[in-house]
């Protein structure tokens, strides 16, 4: 039987973050009422489960979990290296960017229906499901031909 660590261990992925980006950072190693140093992602641990940041004050911290780490709450050595999260200002530009993309498919939407075709994430379902490879997002007209040729 596992233990109840070894199991959070495994539950628990990094977010996805890059290299430069900048973070808050916590030094007691948790949400407190102090204020979050700014600091910057300087690399990614091969694990994936920590990273190295340079705070704004120059100093460097290495093996900084992410505060929703389950590690950080149960064992207060890995609170020793402080623990980092995305910044409110970051939280806020994905927030913005997803509100923008799910208001374009619905304008994209909207347009194709007046045109009478399918919508664009029709046509590309289609084309997944048809087996037709392609990267990224191919023009509308690249696509209807590719299922037409595909079809006949």
């Amino acid at each position: 039987m596992e233990s109840v660590t070894e199991l959070l261990e495994m539950d628990f992925e990094m977010p996805i973050i890059s290299e430069g980006t900048p973070v808050a950072f916590f030094p007691n190693g948790r949400r407190d009422n102090s204020v979050p140093r700014m600091g910057f992602v300087i690399r990614i641990s091969r694990s994936g489960r920590n990273l190295m940041l340079r705070t704004a004050d120059g100093a460097i911290y290495d093996a900084v979990r992410h505060l929703g780490d389950p590690k950080l709450k149960i064992n207060s050595d890995h609170r020793e290296n402080g623990a980092w999260d995305y910044t409110d200002h970051h939280k806020r530009e994905v927030e913005e960017r997803e509100d923008l993309k799910n208001r374009l498919a619905r304008i994209e939407d909207v347009m194709d229906d007046k045109k009478g075709l399918g919508s664009y994430r029709t046509l590309r379902d289609k084309a997944i499901e048809l087996g037709i490879k392609f990267k990224g997002n191919p023009k509308r007209g690249w696509l209807e031909e590719a299922i037409q040729s595909k079809e006949s």
